[in-house]
């Protein structure tokens, strides 16, 4: 996980991300790539073709040197981790898994939107749909997190084959933070379920410390 891509667009909680993601790259010796997207002014109304291109030109140096200040911003606490910035033009869902590739990330780290952060996730935002998407591990920071390190990871399950796939990003991640990695499977507490939940979590190479 030394290369991360933290999609920007300069929201509260894009920045949250960006933080964290600087934060984790300090710890992995770790590089950031922060990228925006702009939309393309393409009507006629602006002026001529000449004139729509230098419109968007300036607007993609406008935004370039936005971003540049706000990774100098967010790196003066973390000098020694290499933050770019680059600028591209959406569509964003298809921009960012392709740059993502492009440029060999080993992990995109996103800010949620919304009162509750994860139910924004599941509804439909660009996170959720970069979340369905990318064969990269997509990290979602929810718009409630306070800068700071990360001393507990809870993993619910429901050990589909996903699951098990998840299980070594999740506890590299783990070891790189510090942190205590708590796996939750919800069932019934009939003997049988509780057997069935234990030899799942066996497979996996834990050992079931029951609640």
């Amino acid at each position: 996980m030394k290369r991360i891509l933290v999609p920007i667009d300069f929201s509260p909680t894009s920045v949250k991300a960006l933080n964290f993601a600087v934060y984790f790259a300090a710890r992995v010796r770790g590089s950031i790539m922060t990228y925006h997207l702009i939309s393309q002014e393409t009507t006629n109304a602006l002026g001529s073709v000449y004139d729509i291109k230098m419109i968007n030109e300036q607007k993609e140096l406008n935004n370039l040197k936005r971003l540049q200040r706000l990774c100098k911003k967010v790196n003066a606490a973390y000098p020694r981790v290499s933050i770019s910035a680059v600028v591209g033009r959406k569509p964003v869902t298809n921009n960012i898994l392709k740059f993502a590739n492009e440029n060999h990330a080993d992990l995109i780290v996103m800010g949620t939107q919304g009162a509750s952060g994860l139910q924004r996730v599941t509804v439909g935002s660009i996170a959720a749909r970069v979340l369905t998407k990318s064969d990269i591990p997509v990290l979602p920071v929810p718009e409630k997190y306070v800068s700071g390190s990360v001393k507990n990871i809870v993993f619910t399950t429901n050990f589909e084959d996903a699951d098990r796939y998840a299980f070594p990003f999740l506890f590299e991640l783990a070891g790189h933070l510090n942190a205590i990695v708590t796996i939750v499977n919800l069932t019934t507490p009939d003997a049988r379920n509780m057997e069935e939940t234990e030899e799942n979590i066996e497979s996996y190479g834990y050992v079931l410390q029951r609640e």
